[in-house]
C-alpha cells in the first residue's frame, strides 16, 4: 500500500510539471533535410534513358549486404522499451530534470520592439515578412503571433505562431528552419543534462502531436531523429491501445543517453492507463560516420545540372559506389526511418566544409524522393532540401530542380503553373531563400 501510494504521488507530481498538449504546429515544409550527392554525368537527368548495365553500374563487392528492403528494428539510432512505473520511480528518484525551464515572451508590443527589422508584424499579430539572420527571407507566412523564445539556453531566437486548427508554426530566426525541424518549446520539450540532446514536438492541427530528437550542433538545435515513426515501429499497438504514439504527458533525460516519456490516456475500453517508455540513444559508429567513395563534382559559372529523378531512370544513373550497404544506410535511419532503398547520386560543394550529397530515397513502391543533403566535416546532417519527387496514386507529385554554381532552383510542377524557388547554402550548411 505504501509503495502504491508513493507511485501515485510520483505520477501526480510528474503530470503537474507538464501540461497536456495544447496548440501545435502545422507542417510548413516536408522533412527534407539531407544533403544530396551530385549527378555524375552532364546530361539532364530527365533525358537519360534506360541502358544496359555496364562496368560503371556493376555493383561493388560489399562487406555488408546491400540496403534493399528497409531498416530492421536494430538499425535505428535509438532503442525504446516499456518499463513499469515502479522501475521509473527507482531510476528517476531525486532527479532534478523533471521541470521545463523556458522564458517565452507573449506580449506582442514588447516582441515587436525586440524584433524590429527582423520580423515585420501586422497590427493583428500576423506577419508581413521575416528576415532571417543568415540572409534568408519569407513573405506572408501563415499564422498569428503566440510567443517568442529568445532568452534561455534551450530556446534561442524561436518565433512561435498559431495556424489553422490551433496548429503550431515556428521559425528559427537564425537559420530559417521551420516547424518540423524547430518544434514548439511548449510541447513538453526537455533537454539532456549537458544540453547535448533535446526531445521536442509540435501539434499539426489534428488529434496527435509529432515528436523528434534534436542535437545541439554549432550553437543550434538540429533535428536528427523522427521519433514517432521509430516509436511506432518498435512499440506496436497492444490489446488496449489500438494506435501508436499520439502524445505524451511528460519527459525527462536521466543522462546524455537515456530519456523517459510518460503517457497517460484512455484506452479502447475507456480505462485510464499510464505507460512509461525508456529511450536509449545508441553509441554506434554507423550513426556518426558517413563514408562513401563518391568523387565531388564542380559546377562552372554557366552550367546547369537538371535533377529529375524518376522511377524510369533512377536505376540507370546510380554511380558505381552509389549503392549503399546496410551499415552505410544506417547513417540515414534517424531522419528517414521508413526508407526502403537509398542511393547516392553525386556530391557537390556549395560551402567549403559542407558536403552536399544528392540522395535518392525510395519510401515505398509509389514514392521516390531525391534530396540535397548537407553533411558537415564532423559527419553530421545539418540540413536537407527536397529537389525531386516522382510518385503515383496518392503520391502523384512532381518536383524537379536545377543545380547551379551558387544556387539551387526548385520547381514545384503540381499547380497550373510551375512555382520556382531559389535556395542557397549558408556557411553552416543551412538552405535558405535569399532576399530578392
Amino acid at each position: 500500500m505504501k509503495r502504491q501510494l508513493s507511485i501515485s504521488i510520483l505520477i501526480f507530481m510528474l503530470f503537474g510539471c507538464f501540461d497536456h498538449p495544447t496548440t501545435s504546429n502545422n507542417n510548413i515544409t516536408p522533412l527534407t533535410e539531407i544533403s544530396s550527392p551530385p549527378i555524375s554525368n552532364p546530361p539532364p537527368l530527365s533525358r537519360i534513358k534506360k541502358t544496359s548495365i555496364d562496368k560503371q553500374n556493376t555493383l561493388p563487392q560489399q562487406i555488408s549486404p546491400l540496403f534493399k528492403h528497409g531498416f530492421d528494428k536494430d538499425d535505428y539510432p535509438i532503442g525504446i522499451r516499456k518499463i513499469s512505473p515502479t522501475d521509473f520511480e527507482k531510476l528517476t528518484h531525486g532527479n532534478p530534470n523533471f521541470g521545463i525551464s523556458f522564458m517565452p515572451l507573449d506580449d506582442l508590443k514588447i516582441v515587436k520592439k525586440l524584433l524590429k527589422g527582423i520580423v515585420d508584424f501586422n497590427s493583428d499579430g500576423s506577419i508581413k515578412r521575416i528576415h532571417f539572420k543568415n540572409g534568408g527571407v519569407i513573405n506572408n507566412p501563415e499564422g498569428h503571433f503566440v510567443a517568442y523564445y529568445g532568452y534561455d539556453d534551450d530556446n534561442k531566437n524561436i518565433l512561435v505562431l498559431e495556424g489553422g486548427h490551433s496548429s503550431d508554426i515556428s521559425y528559427n530566426l537564425n537559420t530559417g528552419k521551420s516547424t518540423e525541424h524547430v518544434g514548439n518549446p511548449n510541447q513538453a520539450s526537455i533537454s539532456s543534462p549537458n544540453k547535448q540532446y533535446r526531445l521536442i514536438g509540435h501539434f499539426g492541427g489534428q488529434e496527435c502531436s509529432s515528436y523528434f530528437i534534436q542535437k545541439h550542433i554549432n550553437g543550434e538545435w538540429v533535428k536528427i531523429i523522427e521519433f514517432n515513426d521509430i516509436f511506432n515501429a518498435l512499440i506496436p499497438p497492444d490489446e488496449h491501445l489500438s494506435f501508436g504514439l499520439c502524445y505524451y504527458n511528460g519527459s525527462v533525460f536521466l543522462n546524455e543517453s537515456h530519456a523517459y516519456i510518460v503517457e497517460q490516456r484512455t484506452d479502447d475500453n475507456n480505462q485510464e492507463r499510464i505507460r512509461v517508455y525508456e529511450i536509449t540513444l545508441k553509441d554506434d559508429p554507423a550513426f556518426k560516420n558517413f563514408n562513401i567513395d563518391i568523387k565531388p563534382q564542380s559546377l562552372s559559372d554557366n552550367e546547369n545540372i537538371n535533377i529529375d529523378v524518376n522511377f524510369d531512370n533512377y536505376q540507370d544513373i546510380i554511380p558505381k559506389n552509389g549503392h549503399l550497404n546496410k551499415e552505410q544506410a544506417k547513417f540515414f535511419a534517424g531522419l528517414y526511418p521508413n526508407a526502403q532503398e537509398i542511393y547516392v547520386l553525386g556530391l557537390y560543394h556549395y560551402q567549403k566544409d559542407i558536403n552536399s550529397y544528392v540522395v535518392s530515397i525510395k519510401q515505398n513502391r509509389d514514392l521516390l524522393q531525391t534530396y540535397l543533403i548537407n553533411i558537415d566535416k564532423n559527419h553530421q546532417i545539418i540540413d536537407s532540401l527536397l529537389i525531386s519527387t516522382d510518385g503515383i496514386r496518392e503520391f502523384d507529385f512532381d518536383i524537379t530542380a536545377i543545380l547551379q554554381k551558387e544556387q539551387i532552383k526548385v520547381m514545384d510542377n503540381n499547380g497550373s503553373e510551375p512555382n520556382e524557388v531559389i535556395y542557397r547554402v549558408d556557411d553552416k550548411g543551412y538552405f535558405y531563400t535569399p532576399r530578392q
